[in-house]
């Protein structure tokens, strides 16, 4: 059954388009048959069966002249087709800048990562994903870009946590995220977030903080000074619950840490 849903995927991904049955020998069989022609014939007829078997006419699976192809009657709704229309309407500066913000939520929504989980593994599934990959990320700074008001800004900053989510490891995109969260004044949170990628950075990638993280650094410390009002204020934010395990922190940290320290035995001798 593997193989006739492989040639769906394949056909689907490439709808209302003619493709050669040599290229589908190659992505399905690859050199793996001795008659490959036949076995690919076998293939159509079996997934012609199993989308009759689903309600869906078989005749949708067509050959002509070596080529084969998918083509459905009526309107038919696929994901990356509604994806790709969405992103290229968000494109359009000449369109208006609440409609293009619309749009872009619209493609956002659309996108859980990756791309036809189960045939990851195959080199053209591959090359489809890493450019959806880019197209998302686009439309995540494109979204950014066009907000106008607080009302947008709080919209985006949940399709922010799902991108930093899906692709921990893009600095733009967590950058764009800790700065959401510092204009919705939600200070802690951002600080929060960004002890989380430095320390990811320095645990797992053994690399430290860019200029750009710094200085998104300063800003954001300067803005808890608009929120706490007291030292237990101060306090609330920054205690934790009683931990024994190692404290890791970044260079930076430990080099403020090492300052105080200092300072305090040289003023309490």
């Amino acid at each position: 059954r593997s193989k006739p849903i492989q040639l769906l995927q394949y056909l689907l991904t490439n709808r209302e388009q003619w493709v050669q049955q040599d290229e589908l020998v190659q992505i399905l069989l690859s050199g793996e048959d001795s008659s490959p022609i036949n076995t690919l014939k076998n293939i159509v007829y079996r997934l012609r069966k199993i989308l009759l078997a689903g309600g869906i006419k078989q005749e949708c699976v067509k050959y002509s002249r070596g080529s084969y192809g998918l083509f459905f009657e009526g309107d038919i709704h696929i994901d990356i087709e509604l994806f790709d229309s969405y992103n290229k309407k968000s494109q359009d500066i000449y369109e208006d800048k609440e409609q293009r913000f619309a749009w872009c939520l619209d493609a956002l929504a659309l996108y859980r990562g990756g791309f036809l989980e189960r045939a990851s593994t195959k080199p053209w599934s591959t090359w489809i994903a890493v450019r959806y990959q880019e197209k998302y990320i686009d439309c995540v700074k494109r979204v950014v870009s066009l907000v106008e008001t607080k009302e947008q800004e709080k919209a985006v900053l949940e399709h922010l946590q799902k991108a930093v989510t899906l692709y921990p490891y893009e600095e733009d995109l967590y950058l764009l995220y800790i700065e959401a969260l510092y204009r919705l004044n939600l200070i802690k949170e951002a600080h929060q977030e960004y002890e989380k990628i430095e320390t990811r950075l320095m645990n797992e990638l053994g690399v430290g903080p860019t200029d750009r993280m710094r200085q998104l650094r300063s800003q954001i410390s300067g803005g808890i000074q608009d929120v706490v009002e007291s030292v237990a204020d101060v306090r609330s934010q920054i205690s934790e619950e009683r931990n024994e395990q190692p404290f890791f922190s970044s260079l930076e940290t430990f080099s403020r840490i090492y300052q105080f320290m200092v300072r305090h035995m040289e003023r309490s001798k």
